[in-house]
Order: structure tokens, then C-alpha cells, then sequence
């Protein structure tokens, strides 16, 4: 499985070289492919995190840096970035937190970022252009999860008659 996720993921680097004229393919071609590797899908199944490995000729060595791929949308980002090479992404069990390896600092070592909560509205999107019932709640004094008790009541509100109305064995609604 890991290998056709790393097969599918190197595709999506390679179309763009035959979309250009057509000429035999040359050493800086095969320099500008990035090679994929070690995807990570992240515990919600909605994220990829996956390093890149390109040829550095400036620096005389392969540099490797982190991409996610928004499984929702199908957008893909550079999550990092600088000096030294990033490889190794594991995801935290909260799906929001992404440790990797880095030698930015001379020597490998255990980094972590946090992954932009902007993806929620893409998902948000994503669910009201498939016609899904969602109901987008916005919480400007929060931060990753909702902690103060006005919000949370809200909040859970929203889920549970979610839950009521759309999965109540005998209620099965469809999509207008």
C-alpha cells in the first residue's frame, strides 16, 4: 500500500513535464523531478504528509522537504522549508501536530509543527459543494479545540442534534 501511495504520489510530479513540448527528457528534467516517499496519512484520513527529495547542485546533495496533501480538496503545500533536509513525518494522535526529522541545525533531529486550522474550512467546502448537511461554527476567541464552557456548550449542541437528526436508526435522510 505504501508503495502505490508513493507511485501515485510521484505521478502527480512527473504530469506536468508532458503537458510542455515534446523533446527528449535531459539531466536537468530528471534534476527538477522530485522522488516521494514515506507518505503519512493523518488519523482523520483527510491529510497526507510526505517528504520530497530533490538534487541540490548549489549544495552537492539531495534536499528533502515536507509537502501535505489535502485528501478533501486535493491541494498540496510546502509545510517546510530553510536549511538542512526534513524527512520522516509522523502524525500526533490530535491529527494537528506533525513530528519529523530535521538536520536544519547541523545534526538530525526531532521537530514538530502544528498544521494550519485553515483546512477546516476546506473541509467545510468540500462537505457543502458535495451537498453533505454541515453547518460551519466559527470560534474567534479559541485556538485548536474549543475550551471555554460557552463555546463548548455551543458547540456540542450542534453536534448532537447533528447526530439526532442524520443518524437516528429509522431518520435516514438523503441528500437533496
Amino acid at each position: 500500500m505504501k508503495f502505490l501511495g508513493s507511485f501515485i504520489l510521484s505521478l502527480s510530479f512527473v504530469a506536468p513535464l508532458g503537458a510542455q513540448d515534446k523533446r527528449p527528457l535531459g539531466v536537468d528534467d530528471f534534476l527538477r523531478i522530485g522522488i516521494v516517499g514515506d507518505p503519512q496519512i493523518s488519523p482523520n484520513g483527510a491529510l497526507v504528509a510526505y517528504p520530497v527529495t530533490t538534487p541540490s547542485l548549489a549544495d552537492d546533495r539531495n534536499i528533502s522537504r515536507l509537502r501535505v496533501l489535502d485528501l478533501v480538496t486535493g491541494s498540496s503545500r510546502e509545510l517546510t522549508s530553510g536549511p538542512g533536509s526534513d524527512r520522516a513525518p509522523r502524525w500526533a494522535k490530535d491529527g494537528l501536530t506533525l513530528a519529523f526529522l530535521s538536520n536544519r541545525n547541523g545534526t538530525s533531529q526531532v521537530w514538530r509543527t502544528r498544521i494550519d486550522v485553515s483546512e477546516g474550512i476546506q473541509a467545510f467546502t468540500a462537505l457543502q459543494l458535495q451537498r453533505i448537511p454541515s453547518k460551519f461554527l466559527y470560534f474567534p476567541d479559541e485556538g485548536h479545540f474549543v475550551l471555554k464552557p460557552r463555546n463548548r456548550r455551543l458547540w456540542w449542541g450542534v453536534v448532537l442534534d447533528w447526530l439526532d437528526e442524520y443518524l437516528r436508526p429509522g431518520t435516514a435522510k438523503t441528500n437533496p
